[in-house]
């Protein structure tokens, strides 16, 4: 095993989605997803993938980036950071709203009492996004939860301190 990488693991419970001018963090969340893509061009052409053997190898540059993000939460009403309701309000408001996925910034246990921050001496990744799609599930008997999908509307920015 490779002690290197053993040790500078990140476990997922420290890597948070911060929203808004505030940066607050989205209350009681189990899961967050950042996807980045890249639309892909066909550069093949005559010259460069001449093959007197059959079949050519394609070639593709990279055209358009682009990304989106989820979150995964249990509903509630009164945790320390945003909750079903904000995320509505920033949909219906159609702006977008400023994204950062980031390492909380405290090590304990326990949710501080103003609520996780985001760890801006590490390496974190920000944009603006626009909330596209809120799914609340209540199941008999279960945890009712949601579940908010995000688009990025300007490049995603790779930070650090």
């Amino acid at each position: 095993i490779n002690t290197q990488l053993v040790t500078s693991k990140i476990r997922g419970g420290r890597l948070m989605v911060f929203l808004g001018n505030d940066e607050k963090s989205v209350a009681y969340a189990t899961n967050h997803t950042l996807e980045i893509d890249a639309e892909l061009t066909n550069t093949s052409n005559k010259d460069e993938n001449n093959s007197v053997s059959g079949a050519t190898w394609q070639s593709q540059e990279a055209n358009i980036l682009s990304w989106q993000a989820s979150t995964e939460n249990l509903y509630s009403t009164d945790g320390k950071g945003k909750n079903f309701a904000d995320l509505f309000d920033y949909m219906v408001a159609g702006v977008p709203i400023d994204l950062i996925l980031a390492l909380a910034n405290e090590q304990v246990s326990d949710v501080p009492e103003s609520g996780w921050t985001a760890d801006k001496t590490s390496v974190y990744y920000k944009g603006k996004a626009l909330v596209n799609k809120l799914s609340l599930n209540a199941p008999v008997g279960e945890n009712a939860n949601y579940t908010a999908n995000f688009t990025g509307v300007s490049a995603l920015q790779k930070l650090t301190a």
